[in-house]
């Protein structure tokens, strides 16, 4: 799944989780879950698996869906997170790390991301369907001039 064709979501608990999985389905468009920034260093790789097993099971079972862990710089996270099945991580640290990362990543046919990927944070209360129609319409954000970094809030 390319991220350009995919709607990647941040999901921070449970109900934004079950709100990102009923927007995709809605679109409909690939999901990807993204975690917060630095997540793993205080929510771990179990915490969001299974805000990503939340997210899979309101989707129809042929829904493309995948799930993204940001590491930050935390090298022991990304390997713990791709050892315990992580579809892909984020790893922002010293460049020798992630060469080893990436080999690690490879041979578990998973992905390491050196940049976070853009994603659109749903506000709460806010039409969820609404927000990833906009999303997926929008242009590519180095067109835009928005950051890669973090996408909309709506």
């Amino acid at each position: 799944m390319t991220l350009g064709a995919a709607l990647a979501i941040v999901a921070a608990g449970p109900g934004e989780a079950k709100r990102a999985a009923a927007a995709a389905a809605a679109a409909p468009a690939p999901l990807i879950l993204v975690s917060p920034a630095g997540a793993s260093a205080y929510g771990g790789c179990g915490w969001f698996s299974a805000l990503a097993a939340l997210a899979a099971a309101d989707l129809p079972a042929c829904h493309p869906f995948t799930w993204v862990l940001d590491c930050g710089a935390r090298a022991g996270d990304a390997l713990e997170a791709l050892g315990a099945g992580a579809p892909a991580v984020v790893f922002d640290g010293a460049d020798g790390a992630a060469a080893r990362l990436a080999a690690v990543a490879a041979a578990r046919r998973a992905v390491l991301l050196r940049v976070r990927p853009s994603a659109l944070t749903l506000r709460r209360g806010g039409d969820a369907t609404a927000a990833c129609r906009e999303w997926l319409a929008m242009r590519r954000p180095s067109e835009t001039g928005q950051s890669a970094h973090d996408g909309p809030v709506f």
